[in-house]
């Protein structure tokens, strides 16, 4: 058996490979150098990603193509079953049993409780106000994280069950895209 991991790692560039032999930032050019060499693998990357979604569309559309033509024979007969079985009912389900099983498939009759059914939320909760019984209603209550942020910078109590993280700062290194050129991202940059 192949080793998979070993396999990826063994054709990956080596990092020797991108850059000349001890190489590393010494200058503003060298910066720019750096974000060219990100847009160039950026741009190839979407690309293939562009390739891959097109593949991954064109198999999608198949697939409901000839599941689109399936669907009417499913339905037909599976509406032919449903005829038999519900005009032989009585026939077919014994004692207390909800199903009968045939060669191919089973029947089966589920019985569903009645559930109530919210269709105006807010004709219901001013009804339940003025005419309801309390033990139909609940209140949910939950803490308010910007108002107590706010009493702790003014107050600087901390309630217990809360942590403070103090304030941070990150550092973000984004790429300018590649300008496109004829739909193909152009590797030269105008320096």
């Amino acid at each position: 058996m192949i080793d998979i991991v070993a396999a990826a790692e063994a054709s990956q560039d080596p990092v020797e490979a991108l850059a000349p032999t001890g190489w590393s930032i010494q200058s503003v050019h060298d910066v720019n150098f750096a974000f060219r060499c990100i847009n160039e693998n950026q741009g190839e990357a979407e690309s293939i990603k562009t390739q891959a979604k097109a593949a991954r569309d064109a198999i999608d559309a198949r697939e409901a193509e000839l599941l689109a033509k399936l669907q009417p024979r499913i339905a037909f007969f599976t509406s032919c079953i449903v005829n038999y079985v519900e005009a032989h009912k009585g026939e077919l389900l014994i004692g207390r049993k909800r199903s009968h099983d045939f060669l191919g498939g089973t029947a089966s009759w589920r019985r569903k409780p009645s559930k109530v059914i919210v269709t105006d939320k807010p004709a219901l909760v001013e009804w339940l106000s003025q005419h309801g019984d309390p033990a139909l209603m609940r209140v949910k209550v939950e803490p308010d994280l910007k108002a107590i942020d706010a009493s702790i910078q003014a107050t600087g109590v901390l309630p217990p069950g809360l942590d403070l993280e103090p304030e941070s700062e990150s550092l973000t290194v984004t790429a300018t895209p590649l300008p496109v050129i004829d739909g193909t991202p152009s590797k030269e940059i105008a320096s």
